[in-house]
């Protein structure tokens, strides 16, 4: 057999092969990476949706990542999140809902800056569930984001998880 014929007769299972690797690596860096963020692995967790813009020039972009529970991993997860010291219940104080979902006041639009590539919100409004928000900007003096609408660049993470749903919204951006 020449070389041509046995490239010929490997390349397709070879290529499939490398395709599930690839996507199986991905899912689990995905949850690997929230986890990591998170202080949690969210055990039963599908991820269902996932994007990611960083690289090019300074590594700016976003992180998007979401993931469904069956209704008794939810509950489990949950359970998990309101004992937790780090997440806090719902609803957001004024600049996580500009963050999240844009905010309103007067003729003023503040945000919504948790997009996805075209400048579409991300989130659906969310009333019962718990979240997690980290404000990684380099000048940070709390945890609180209190500054954040009034900088020239964001660095954030934002996770929300939808009780009612039992969905993980897991979301970083830097700029």
């Amino acid at each position: 057999m020449t070389a041509a014929g046995a490239l010929r007769k490997y390349i397709i299972p070879l290529l499939a092969a490398a395709i599930a690797i690839s996507v199986y690596m991905r899912s689990g860096g995905e949850v690997a990476k929230a986890a990591a963020v998170l202080g949690f692995t969210p055990e039963g967790g599908q991820v269902v949706r996932s994007e990611d813009t960083h690289g090019g020039c300074h590594g700016d972009g976003h992180r998007f990542i979401v993931m469904d529970f069956g209704a008794e991993d939810g509950r489990a997860l949950a359970a998990q999140l309101e004992a937790s010291e780090t997440w806090k219940p719902l609803p957001f104080d004024r600049t996580l809902t500009a963050l999240a979902y844009g905010l309103r006041e007067g003729p003023r639009q503040t945000g919504p800056f948790v997009t996805g590539r075209g400048g579409s919100a991300l989130l659906p409004a969310i009333e019962k569930g718990y979240y997690f928000f980290n404000d990684r900007h380099a000048e940070a003096n709390s945890g609180s984001g209190a500054d954040l609408l009034s900088r020239a660049s964001m660095n954030f993470t934002l996770a929300i998880f939808d009780a009612a749903a039992n969905r993980l919204y897991y979301y970083e951006l830097d700029t």
